[in-house]
Formats: C-alpha cells, structure tokens, sequence
C-alpha cells in the first residue's frame, strides 16, 4: 500500500470576490512580516483593499499617489509630514508602489519598519494581487 502525503493548502481563507481575496492576501503577508498597514488604493486615493486599522488605510489611500509620484526627496518628506499629522508614523516607514494591471493604476501602501521585511513584504503582496486580478480576468471572460 502507497501513501500520498496530503500538500496542506497553504491558503486557509478564500473568496469569489476580488478585493475580499486581495484583503486576505494583504492580511496574511501583514502578519507574516509584522507590519503595521497595507493599503491597495485607486488613483483618486479610495481605500479598494486594506489590512491594519481602517482610518490609516483611508489617509495612506489618499496620500499614496502623492507619495508614489513624488521624485523630489525634500518634497516626499514634506508629504510624509503631513500624513504624519493624520496617523503616528513613530519610527516606522511608508512605503508606496504605483502598479498597473490590464491598463488600470494601482497603488500598494505599506507601514512598518524600516528594513528588507518591508521591501519583500510589498514584492510578495503585488505578486499575489497580480495574482488575484489575473484569475478574476479570466473567470470573467
């Protein structure tokens, strides 16, 4: 008699619905990586998605287009300061990615510390938004 060894799913929450599955995605890689926030946002600065506590996310949300634009050093600071007066920043760090995904801009918020866990922990949430939208693409065509 053979035994297959069962794969556990590595995935214990799954939705149908697009933006509930990135909400899954974001809170599972926020606990993996000890973070503070993650927020996916439109380009009109409206929370789509988020992991952490609602009121960061709906300011990170309408700042992240400013901050993901912004090349000028002395100018993101400026714009940090200013969220800083919204939400404790303390000594963590923000971090925003812009993104685009079938023609459609997107903006991925993240506050936590200042290191590589921060950095790994926004490439490995894109790849499973990425992920996400690609599935529900398809599933609507």
């Amino acid at each position: 008699m053979s035994v297959i060894p069962m794969i556990q799913e590595r995935r214990t929450r799954r939705s149908e619905q697009t933006y509930q599955a990135i909400e899954y995605q974001l809170d599972y890689v926020l606990k993996l990586h000890g973070l503070r926030n993650f927020t996916l946002s439109s380009p009109e600065g409206l929370v789509l998605a988020n992991a952490g506590f609602n009121e960061e996310s709906e300011a990170l949300a309408a700042y992240a287009p400013l901050l993901a634009k912004c090349t000028d050093r002395g100018r993101r600071d400026q714009n940090v300061t200013r969220l800083s007066e919204v939400i404790d920043l303390a000594d963590e760090d923000i971090q925003v990615r812009s993104f685009i995904i079938d023609g459609d801009q997107y903006f991925l918020g993240a506050i936590g510390a200042s290191n590589t866990q921060l950095e790994a922990s926004i490439y490995r949430a894109l790849t499973g938004i990425r992920r996400i939208f690609k599935q529900s693409f398809r599933a609507a065509a």
